[in-house]
């Protein structure tokens, strides 16, 4: 079992991505991946119009990262495997889209009051009518106007978790967000949980209906990852893995982290049609 490598966890221009999903596939591809998954936060539309599970012999497993509120904290679900045209799915995407923006000028606002001039209309201008905006994209057009010289900075002092200038997003449940996953015909894993929930509330997600947890990503230590392994032991949950790509942002490069390759096989238990990888 060589050369499976394997990224479940990537994000496009329609969220809050650098690269185009033309630019994500080639580029993987490249880099000689063999599994990736394409999951832009609240939208499905980097697959409308894709044909097909493979672009060349790498698979595309279709996936989104959905949010929603816990103990209030913003928590990501990763639905995987999903029909990316279910109604439920859809209406559930298009209110939290819907949400964003609302909650992005309401930001802007609090900025304008802290005496940073940006216009949502800078904003949008970052992203297009139909994309979905994010905080990234605030954090760029204050960058542009000259008061930071790097997104990650605008985060730090205003739009982070904690910062002066941060609006929640729509309070959608956790059970609303696995449920409508397990209708789109998917699977719900939990995205990055060292950032927004405790080891003891993994019990009451799986009681939800979770079916696994991103324990192999970028930003977890050997110690958390061993523990988000033996949780998943006791509670019959899938290990998954991601490099929660978004390019410039984070100024990672494709490629460069990967996953183990017993992720395969741990997709292999819930997907509907199994990945198939060569040893060559």
């Amino acid at each position: 079992m060589k050369n499976k490598i394997i990224d479940l966890h990537i994000h496009t221009t329609a969220s809050d991505g650098s690269f185009t999903r033309e630019e994500i596939l080639e580029g993987y591809y490249r880099q000689g991946f063999k599994v990736i998954s394409i999951t832009d936060h609240d939208t499905v539309d980097a697959y409308v119009g894709a044909e097909g599970d493979y672009y060349h012999d790498m698979r595309v497993i279709v996936g989104s990262e959905i949010s929603c509120r816990f103990a209030n904290h913003e928590v990501h679900i990763l639905g995987y495997d999903i029909d990316y045209q279910n109604p439920k799915l859809l209406a559930l995407l298009t209110s939290i889209k819907h949400s964003r923006v609302i909650r992005a000028k309401k930001m802007v606002s609090i900025l304008n009051t802290n005496n940073v001039d940006i216009s949502y209309a800078e904003v949008q201008g970052l992203i297009g009518s139909d994309n979905v905006v994010g905080r990234p994209h605030i954090a760029q057009a204050v960058v542009n106007k000259g008061y930071f010289t790097h997104p990650q900075q605008v985060f730090n002092k205003y739009i982070g978790d904690n910062g002066i200038a941060y609006v929640p997003k729509l309070e959608v449940t956790p059970k609303e967000v696995i449920d409508t996953i397990h209708q789109a015909g998917g699977f719900a894993v939990m995205a990055h949980p060292i950032k927004s929930v405790n080891y003891a509330d993994i019990p009451y997600f799986k009681s939800l209906g979770l079916d696994g947890i991103e324990v192999y990503y970028y930003d977890h230590t050997p110690a958390q990852i061993k523990r988000y392994e033996d949780i998943c032991r006791d509670l019959n949950l899938i290990k998954t893995t991601g490099s929660d790509f978004h390019g410039s942002l984070k100024k990672q490069k494709i490629g460069v982290f990967t996953g183990p390759e017993l992720v395969i096989d741990e997709m292999n238990k819930l997907l509907k049609k199994k990945i198939e990888v060569s040893n060559g």
